[in-house]
Parts: structure tokens; C-alpha cells; sequence
């Protein structure tokens, strides 16, 4: 029997053999390949998300991050002496007396480097002013440039005083309409100051008001002195623009788009 099978297994395997050669077996299929053109590009990674994974994997909740306070280093606080000193110098150049004050803080209102002005370009100050540089530097510029000749060309003397009606006050707008305003107001960043009237040689007062009741000199006065404000400060207000500025200036340095003014 053994030999029987043996044989048979012989004759069974030229079959199988042929079989093979007639039926040829398909190649394998390759794996497709990606390329770093062809896939698909991963999401940015998220900020902190290092450490939310690192969180997750030690089992405590990723904790949202906090912004750090402002620390005022010893750098800082050279720096903003430095540029106190320089405007300081910038001042007296300009013939500004001003004394430098302590940083104003104030919740929203305050002021980094505030002077107490007292005079400006040999024009006494009625009240000193709590202003910024910037803010004195323009009231400087505008007195020499459009004051003084205003003065001389309309009234036939030299202004010696300015009356302030206002300067730092930590307060909102006021328009002197209903409901007012929510908005803070340059006063509560020193960054403004009001002007209600101006003093003459010889004592004559010429004080800020509707320009249609006031004599011929006095109204082109008040007018160019209006007119030569804007440039120097970015919103001039006075008579005419709203009920609450009837009767003063109010000059600021506000930063506005594209560093326009609002003139009124």
C-alpha cells in the first residue's frame, strides 16, 4: 500500500507543476508611498499644547495661562528718567517753566511723566497746569506761533497772561448734552488744557466766547488764535461746538487716525 501511494503522489505532481506554468500568479500589489508633496499639511500646532499634552499625560487639568504683570525693571525706570530729563531740556528751550512730578495713577486717568507748567513762552500761567510734555511743548509752539502775532496784529498788544479754565482732571468728556459721555477724557491723561481767557499789556482781558458778540478786533482775534491752535493740537473745541466749550477753548493732543485733527 505504501508503495502504491508513493506513486501516486509522483503522478499528481507533473500536474500540479503544469498547472502553474499555465496559470500565472499575479505580481503583489505595492503599497502606496506618500510623499511630503502629496500629503496633506498638518494644522499648526497649537500655543501650549506641548504643555496640555504634557498635563493630560501626568493626569492633572491643563491650567489657561495668565498674563504676566508689567514689571517696572531698573532699565524702565532709567529710560522713562531719561526721556523725563530730555523733555525737561526741551522745555526750558522752548521757555516753558515746568517742574517734573511723580507718575499719576489714578485708575483709568493718570500720567507717566506729568509737569506742572507755570509758564509758557514769557506767558504767566493763571493757575498751573499738570500737563505732558507733548502737550506743553504744543501750547509753546502755539504761542509764539500764532498767539503773540495774532495779539499784535488784531488787538495792538502782546498777550502776558492766560487765564486756565482746566488741565489734569481724572473725569469722562462732558458735551453738555443729556447723557454725556462714557468716554474718558484727555483731562484724565494730562493731555489736554481749556483756556478761558487771555490778559494783555495794560491789564485789558479778552475772554473766550461767541465771536459774533464780541467787538471786531476781539472776534478776528479769538478766531485765528482758534484757527492757528489746530496743527499743534489735535482737537480744538471752543464756542459753537458744543454747549459744555460756550465759553473757553479746550486743546488736546489726542492721537487720532492717520494722525488727522478734529477741529471745531
Amino acid at each position: 500500500m505504501r508503495t502504491l501511494a508513493i506513486i501516486a503522489c509522483v503522478l499528481v505532481l507533473p500536474s500540479s507543476a503544469a498547472l502553474a506554468q499555465d496559470i500565472p500568479l499575479a505580481p503583489p500589489t505595492a503599497a502606496p508611498v506618500m510623499t511630503l508633496a502629496s500629503a496633506a499639511p498638518l494644522p499648526p500646532r497649537r500655543p501650549g499644547a506641548r504643555r496640555d499634552q504634557l498635563a493630560i499625560r501626568q493626569g492633572v487639568a491643563a491650567m489657561p495661562r495668565r498674563r504676566q504683570p508689567r514689571i517696572r525693571t531698573r532699565r524702565t525706570v532709567a529710560a522713562q528718567q531719561t526721556a523725563g530729563a530730555g523733555c525737561a531740556v526741551a522745555l526750558a528751550t522752548l521757555g516753558v517753566s515746568a517742574q517734573a512730578l511723580p507718575p499719576i495713577r489714578q485708575g483709568r486717568c493718570g500720567a507717566e511723566r506729568p509737569f506742572k507748567v507755570t509758564r509758557v513762552a514769557n506767558v504767566e500761567l493763571s493757575t498751573p497746569a499738570t500737563l505732558r510734555c507733548g502737550v506743553a511743548e504744543a501750547l509753546a509752539g502755539w504761542v509764539r506761533t500764532s498767539l503773540q502775532p495774532s495779539a499784535k496784529r488784531y488787538l495792538g498788544a502782546r498777550v502776558t497772561r492766560l487765564r486756565v479754565a482746566a488741565s489734569y482732571h481724572c473725569r469722562m468728556r462732558r458735551t453738555g448734552r443729556p447723557g454725556g459721555s462714557r468716554r474718558l477724557s484727555e483731562h484724565g491723561r494730562a493731555n489736554a488744557i481749556d483756556i478761558s481767557a487771555f490778559t494783555l499789556e495794560g491789564g485789558r482781558t479778552v475772554s473766550v466766547g461767541a465771536a459774533r458778540r464780541k467787538p471786531r478786533g476781539e472776534a478776528r482775534f479769538l478766531n485765528a488764535v482758534r484757527e492757528g491752535a489746530c496743527g499743534p493740537f489735535k482737537t480744538v473745541l471752543g464756542p459753537g461746538s458744543d454747549p459744555a466749550h460756550h465759553n473757553h477753548f479746550h486743546f488736546d493732543r489726542a492721537e487720532r487716525r492717520r494722525g488727522g485733527t478734529y477741529c471745531r
